[in-house]
């Protein structure tokens, strides 16, 4: 049952909890103590009224946790001229849970951490950051596509032993994916899968002009393409998901929320480094590793330093911690709003 709040209770609402579903939002509202002054049950389809129930506590600090496709909700709360801030889910359960196993993040939870200073924070993107992530992730999904038509397609070749090789999707092998010799139900699959390919493609075309025009018109894309290895659709990605890169005190920071960064386990004095932590943008993080082998192809001191980890560690190893390095240098491009020197690098 919904605890609504009386008019004589109304200034001492300080801070709300917002636990956030798809159809509706539960609300508790809480004092500076993180006492509970009220609950309420908000459905989204009336807005009206959402912002009618938000509107004696303009100036309050509420909190929702981060979740799927709940952007229009937080603009909706700023709207009402609330201070936003959004919840780490992973982070708060862990504080919650260490409390009393059973406990789950509600909005009662969300008000109480952040009544008492122990809410775990996420940075909340800007519009333009969130229009770069939305294309950006996009382009990749159609990417994605394209390369599960190509392995349909070698499996379906393979199954006669007709298989191309290597070169099957060059341009010069088109005429020939289209005249070749299968079973007539195998060719008329075949056919579908070469029009749904070239439906794909065309798509990644356009998407890839946007990319270039994107970069462009980008001062901050052209900084990074003075690092070695860096593109324009890295440079774009990292644009996109590490956001302003002030709310990082140091570049070793960014490396952690890229999760290329081992993972360590300690205990006394010893002390355990496993594989790297995966966290954040698995995009960004193939693509920093692409870029590396690209930047000790084409700078002395990347290369140094990546041969020098790979005596000790292997390639595998090598090439991830030079991803790193690109990350961290990415970080101080951007920072200082300087080109990359080599020099600098050689420094540090």
């Amino acid at each position: 049952m919904d605890r609504s709040t009386t008019a004589t209770t109304t200034s001492t609402v300080t801070y709300a909890g917002i636990d956030y579903h798809k159809k509706f939002s539960w609300v508790c509202l809480g004092d500076a103590d993180g006492n509970i002054v009220a609950e309420k049950k908000l459905y989204h389809d009336d807005t009206a009224a959402v912002k009618e129930y938000f509107k004696p506590y303009r100036g309050i600090v509420c909190t929702v946790e981060s979740c799927r496709a709940y952007e229009w909700f937080v603009d909706l709360l700023k709207d009402c001229g609330l201070e936003v801030r959004i919840c780490n889910p992973r982070l708060a359960k862990l504080i919650v849970q260490s409390r009393c196993k059973t406990d789950k993040l509600d909005g009662k939870k969300l008000m109480e951490l952040l009544a008492k200073g122990y809410l775990p924070t996420c940075y909340q993107a800007s519009p333009e950051e969130k229009r770069l992530r939305e294309w950006l992730r996009w382009r990749a999904s159609i990417v994605r596509s394209a390369s599960r038509v190509k392995i349909q397609i070698h499996s379906l070749l393979d199954k006669e032993r007709k298989g191309l090789g290597p070169d099957t999707f060059a341009s010069k092998m088109r005429p020939v994916l289209q005249e070749i010799e299968l079973s007539p139900a195998r060719r008329q699959l075949l056919d579908k899968q070469l029009e749904l390919l070239s439906y794909f493609e065309t798509k990644v075309k356009a998407e890839d002009a946007w990319v270039k025009a994107e970069a462009k018109q980008n001062g901050s894309v052209q900084l990074l393409k003075t690092i070695p290895g860096i593109g324009d659709l890295s440079a774009l990605l990292y644009i996109a998901e590490v956001g302003n890169p002030h709310r990082f005190r140091k570049a070793g920071q960014v490396s952690s929320f890229l999760g290329l960064v081992p993972s360590e386990s300690s205990s006394a004095e010893k002390r355990h480094l496993g594989a790297i932590t995966k966290q954040g943008s698995p995009l960004l993080r193939w693509l920093l590793v692409q870029d590396a082998w690209q930047a000790i192809r084409t700078s002395a001191e990347f290369r140094r330093r990546f041969t020098s980890i790979r005596r000790r560690q292997g390639k595998h190893v090598a090439i991830v911690a030079i991803a790193r390095i690109l990350a961290e240098v990415a970080f101080h491009v951007l920072v200082e709003q300087q080109p990359y020197e080599e020099a600098k690098l050689q420094q540090r």
